[in-house]
């Protein structure tokens, strides 16, 4: 077992230990981006196809167009009617999704690699040839209206999410929901609709990733038979306004019908897109890792079990957004225990990363548990074509996780002490309390 652990270490530590698989690129003549990545361990393939159009983008009054959109692409076109997606995908043995982010918006499709040509028909066709109709949109939009209503309206927890975004961002569009204001949902319109669909749905604004058991050069021949004809347009980016520099610690009370006090904790960091120094990102993702990675990390070790003051919390961090991220905190103090007095060892916790550099033994782990997840993420050709998909959609390559990983290796703990001094502090904290409130009393017959 140590013989086994100390091999897989010694992997995970060398230069761009992950991807020994090739990727090859090419641009078609009207724009379209495609990457394939030769995977042959199983003869299955996914394809994805991304748009860089994402929720980030919207402007006030419209929020959630982008999500909406994805939900129409599923409408149909006059060659493959409404179903006729599914039913052929689910036919070959494959599976379809789609998602939309505050970034892009994306497609895909797993199935026998053999069959991958459907999936290519369908998608060069629905990208310009979407069947739109007034019943459609009415449709869908009652669909994602009751899908606010169900993940977010009647979740205490998340309602209080998204109030608590729309505090810790002042200018940045990632204070909107991805799903849209209730509000906005209500007035947005067919035309909006299909004004969003013709101006950001083309060929130079998208990507075509194939990860699998799949030949590069007959998929060039695939993308350039059933994608090659599509005009592209035009496209002109939205300016989405950076985040502001904070003035100072930001706090609000919510009353919420949840059975524990919870607290969230936000504070506004550069990702690596955005960064001017992209040294900073690095070390932000190595600090997630460090306070929250696993169990002999430091929020798990000294406030959940030494000193239980917390039942449950976790750190996120997305190094790789197109603007800049936020360091989230959730929290559920122990039965007994106030948020005062978790807060207070949250900040401690977080002051000791700016007085005390980290052992190595922390760095070490912490770097490793980071590669491990790359390692293992490449046995599944989804999270690979998602990983490169999400980083091609914000202006950067496939090339840069690489970069970043390598990078990674060299940080010291002078480096963790300086960024945590310089981002994770009180004056650019946003702290929400979620206090718990019983539900309206209802008078009930028998």
């Amino acid at each position: 077992m140590r013989r086994a652990l100390t091999t897989f270490m010694l992997l995970i530590s060398s230069p761009l230990f992950a991807n020994t698989i090739q990727t090859e690129e090419f641009t078609l003549a009207n724009g379209l981006k495609v990457l394939v990545r030769e995977d042959h361990r199983s003869p299955v393939a996914t394809v994805q196809l991304w748009y860089k159009i994402g929720s980030s983008d919207e402007y006030n009054g419209n929020t959630g167009l982008s999500h909406l959109l994805e939900h129409m692409m599923f409408h149909g076109t006059k060659a493959f009617p409404e179903g006729k997606f599914d039913s052929l995908i689910l036919g070959a043995g494959g599976e379809l999704n789609a998602f939309t982010s505050y970034d892009f918006t994306g497609y895909y499709e797993s199935l026998p690699a053999n069959q991958i040509d459907i999936a290519f028909q369908l998608e060069a066709d629905r990208m310009r040839n979407i069947d739109f109709t007034s019943a459609a949109f009415d449709k869908e939009l009652q669909v994602v209206i009751e899908e606010r209503r169900l993940r977010t309206d009647d979740n205490p927890q998340q309602l209080a999410y998204e109030r608590f975004q729309g505090v810790a961002f002042i200018t940045s569009p990632y204070r909107n929901p991805v799903i849209g204001w209730g509000p906005d949902l209500h007035h947005l319109s067919f035309d909006s609709a299909y004004d969003w669909y013709n101006r950001w749905y083309h060929p130079n604004n998208a990507t075509l990733i194939v990860v699998g058991d799949v030949d590069p050069k007959t998929i060039r021949a695939k993308a350039e038979h059933y994608f090659g004809a599509i005009p592209q347009q035009k496209i002109i980016p939205t300016f989405s306004t950076p985040e502001l520099p904070s003035l100072g610690e930001r706090r609000m009370n919510i009353a919420v019908n949840i059975a524990l006090p919870e607290m969230f904790m936000s504070m506004t960091v550069p990702s690596y897109t955005s960064a001017t120094n992209q040294h900073d990102a690095i070390v932000m993702a190595l600090i997630t890792q460090i306070l929250d990675g696993g169990l002999s990390t430091r929020f798990e070790t000294n406030l959940v079990r030494n000193q239980s003051l917390a039942s449950s919390i976790s750190t996120h961090y997305s190094p790789f957004t197109k603007l800049s991220s936020g360091f989230e905190i959730d929290a559920v103090p122990q039965k007994g225990v106030t948020l005062d007095v978790l807060e207070n060892a949250i900040w401690s916790e977080i002051t000791s990363l700016t007085l005390t550099p980290v052992t190595s033994e922390e760095l070490t782990r912490a770097k490793m548990r980071f590669k491990a997840d790359y390692v293992f993420g490449q046995d599944d050709i989804s999270h690979q074509a998602m990983e490169i998909g999400s980083l091609e959609s914000i202006g950067l390559s496939y090339t840069d996780k690489e970069a970043f990983l390598n990078a990674i290796e060299k940080i010291e703990a002078a480096d963790v002490q300086a960024v945590a001094k310089k981002y994770l502090t009180r004056e650019n904290a946003t702290v929400a309390r979620l206090i718990p409130t019983p539900p309206a009393h209802q008078e009930t017959s028998l």
